[in-house]
């Protein structure tokens, strides 16, 4: 919030001007479209750094799952001698994969972005909250490139989406919103706690292999699925694959119940948190 105080007559040549943060959401209200705008920009920023100095820029959107999902392939074939579904081990994998570093990306890039955008906190004020919004918008970039990768896969081995598809678009809402409410809580804690991005991606990979991404839930003991679903990846992993793939068994839809509401509280808390760290963010930066 901007305060201009002093008389243009008298002090032509003073102005007082302060600058500080917002104290509650009601602050954001009159500029939510300025918000977006500037969230998009930032996003689109994003994209293009992060690609613009590769060889092979966007195209590694394309390429790293499916050299992963080769790898991962070759695993399951030859070393376990089983596949995780009668449908190509490239089909089943991509459509987990899709949505999980939709995820992972919107977390990860979150967590750290304002450290990443530090020297501009420090000289202008804006809402912070825009940043790590911002990634969570340029992450929906490759996922929709990746989304066309799997429609291309599914397509050259003639497999026909499920008639489910429609509830896809909920989903990836349910991935954003749960991405965005994590990195709330890291980007905040990574301005106290530096190590906080050391560690964030040991526990992205642990969570990539207690969720259903490599295997379907049937692979899961049956006596550990109850706790096993409790986490919120989980059960949106198998409702992708439902919305997707055809014949895939239908997931039961409490613990995506339940994963509503852990985004709903982590959603909450996060944006409180990260409002009350702000007041502070210029010092420790």
């Amino acid at each position: 919030m901007v305060q201009v105080s002093g008389d243009r007559e008298s002090l032509p040549q003073h102005r007082v001007v302060r600058i500080t943060p917002a104290g509650s959401a009601a602050f954001y209200a009159p500029s939510w479209s300025r918000m977006a705008e500037l969230a998009w920009s930032l996003a689109l920023k994003d994209v293009t750094i992060h690609y613009k100095q590769t060889v092979l820029g966007i195209l590694w959107v394309v390429l790293q799952p499916i050299i992963l999902a080769l790898i991962y392939g070759m695993v399951f074939t030859y070393i376990f001698r089983t596949t995780p579904s009668d449908l190509p081990f490239l089909v089943f994998f991509l459509t987990g994969l899709s949505l999980w570093s939709f995820f992972a990306r919107c977390v990860s890039r979150g967590a750290g972005v304002l450290m990443s955008f530090r020297s501009v906190i420090q000289k202008v004020y804006f809402p912070r909250i825009v940043l790590p919004i911002s990634t969570t918008l340029a992450g929906f970039v490759d996922l929709v490139l990746s989304l066309l990768v799997l429609a291309g896969v599914m397509a050259w081995f003639g497999v026909v989406p499920s008639a489910q598809l429609w509830i896809l678009p909920g989903l990836i809402l349910y991935f954003a919103f749960l991405g965005l409410a994590i990195a709330l809580w890291m980007s905040a804690l990574n301005i106290r706690y530096r190590d906080t991005v050391v560690l964030l991606p040991l526990l992205l990979q642990a969570a990539m292999y207690l969720s259903p991404v490599l295997y379907p839930l049937s692979f899961v003991p049956e006596g550990a699925r109850f706790f096993f679903m409790l986490n919120p990846v989980a059960p949106a992993l198998e409702f992708g694959r439902w919305a997707i793939l055809p014949n895939y068994p239908q997931p039961d839809v409490w613990p995506l119940g339940i994963g509503l509401g852990v985004i709903a509280i982590l959603l909450v808390g996060g944006g409180l948190f990260f409002s009350r760290s702000e007041r502070e963010l210029v010092d420790s930066l």
